[in-house]
């Protein structure tokens, strides 16, 4: 009887290992993201004094010719806490230029918008500046990044604050 019960007491380890491996091979599956998602870099904006780095919000992943957009993007719209930046136009050493920390797919996309979130300047290859003082205008700038075939479009924002 001894040995019966230390082949059951085995038997019995090895059904909970197993358990305990499947459960969490099945929460390992369920939580992870998109490989596409290790693709995307950091963007940052400065001024020539002043540096920020800019969130980012996935838009959608994209395969050859299909696009499925994300189900938690957030528009420019909706989005809080959207890092600043002052723009001194008068000052020839004050230049706003942005910055990627990994390699994109095409080319980045700048839309501008001003303080009522109406697009005054959509979807331009280079980022020009409306010239307002006084004024704030946020930007977006879309980014892909990843594969030719397959990628990850993700959005970010950013606000300028001409002076």
């Amino acid at each position: 009887m001894k040995k019966y019960d230390k082949y059951e007491k085995i038997r019995r380890l090895c059904i909970i290992i197993g358990s305990v491996m499947l459960v969490c091979g099945c929460f390992m599956m369920l939580t992870r993201g998109n490989p596409l998602d290790e693709a995307i870099g950091y963007v940052g904006v400065t001024n020539g004094s002043q540096i920020i780095e800019v969130p980012g919000h996935k838009y959608s992943y994209n395969s050859d010719d299909e696009q499925s957009l994300t189900e938690n993007f957030t528009a420019i719209e909706n989005a809080v806490n959207i890092p600043e930046i002052d723009y001194f136009p008068d000052d020839e050493n004050c230049n706003i230029a942005v910055s990627y920390t990994e390699e994109y797919i095409g080319k980045p996309l700048y839309s501008v918008y001003n303080d009522s979130f109406e697009c005054i300047i959509d979807s331009k290859n280079s980022l020009e500046m409306p010239g307002e003082s006084g004024k704030k205008y946020y930007v977006e700038v879309s980014v892909d990044w990843g594969e030719k075939d397959r990628s990850v479009t993700v959005k970010y924002y950013f606000v300028i604050n001409i002076k």
